[in-house]
């Protein structure tokens, strides 16, 4: 697409899409943004007083109770346990061990987009899709961006880990929203709080192969009150009302608008890192910052103004 015909595509998009996009609806979809950004704030807190892994298991068992009031998924069992598995768990875990390696807060919010990058990988592998070149620029792009936010500490181990699982975050989330479209299933209020439910089961799981069983009784026993208010927070707050009220932006203002909401995520993480733990704004963190977003916007933009790409079968 030349320059030309790509303004002329950004142009009709907003022509087509300015209804939807009011202003009432803008500030409803700063909720969850503002949830999801804090929510990384609230688990590095938490993180000095509780293991991450035991945190992110009480932080579901709060969802655990509402698939009784829910009429079950049109899944499997089966399958909606490989999505709590996949898309939750193995998520939530991975993202867990990332805050403890102290990466910064605005690099784990500005990671947290690039799992569009996987969901686009995945669905060429298994959803046999078309991979563009501009989504393959877009890809090595976000990619690049992650390798400056790796190069942070240099060659400090537990950091890089922490990268790596950060990685592995997006890697599970991407594989769950790709699982979800193999099943032909869209992320419903029944499917995300089935999903998310269950998902104790493979937190918890983990939490006892990290720290053993006396360990995780004995955390479980010294809960204080910091801690309780931050699984409240993270658990109903960020969870269960940020993923109500996004899946209503997303209804009422369509996916392709409401993905570019997504990029608020990183910028507010980097905002509240600041904030909060004095992270600076280093010329590293502005390169990957730029890398990534210009990698993931990209990607989104192939797949807005190209709807119609046909599968590779």
């Amino acid at each position: 697409m030349n320059k030309k015909n790509y303004m002329g595509a950004t142009l009709d998009f907003m022509i087509k899409n300015h209804e939807n996009i009011s202003f009432q609806l803008f500030f409803l979809s700063l909720i969850p943004i503002l949830l999801w950004s804090s929510n990384y704030v609230v688990m590095r807190l938490a993180s000095t007083q509780i293991s991450m892994s035991v945190f992110n298991g009480l932080r579901f068992l709060f969802l655990l109770p509402l698939i009784f009031f829910l009429k079950k998924p049109s899944l499997s069992f089966l399958k909606i346990l490989i999505l709590a598995f996949v898309w939750i768990g193995l998520n939530i875990y991975c993202i867990g061990r990332a805050i403890e390696s102290e990466i910064d807060t605005g690099y784990l919010a500005l990671g947290y987009v690039t799992s569009s990058i996987f969901v686009i990988i995945f669905s060429f592998f298994i959803n046999k899709e078309v991979l563009t070149k501009t989504q393959a620029v877009g890809a090595f792009l976000a990619f690049l961006g992650m390798g400056f936010i790796a190069y942070e500490k240099g060659f400090d181990l537990n950091y890089l880990s922490g990268v790596g699982f950060l990685l592995g975050s997006n890697f599970f989330i991407a594989l769950g929203v790709t699982l979800l479209k193999k099943f032909n299933v869209t992320a419903s209020l029944s499917v995300v709080t089935w999903v998310s439910g269950l998902a104790v089961i493979p937190l918890f799981g983990l939490s006892l192969i990290d720290l053993g069983l006396d360990e995780v009784k004995l955390q479980l026993a010294h809960l204080d009150q910091s801690t309780i208010y931050s699984l409240l927070y993270t658990g109903l707050g960020s969870s269960l009302l940020g993923g109500l009220v996004w899946i209503d932006v997303v209804k009422k203002m369509g996916p392709n608008a409401s993905s570019f909401l997504m990029f608020l995520v990183p910028i507010f993480g980097l905002i509240f890192g600041h904030l909060f733990f004095e992270e600076a704004f280093t010329l590293n963190k502005m390169i990957s910052a730029a890398l990534v977003l210009s990698g993931v916007f990209l990607c989104l933009n192939q797949q807005m103004f190209s709807p119609k790409l046909k599968s590779a079968t």
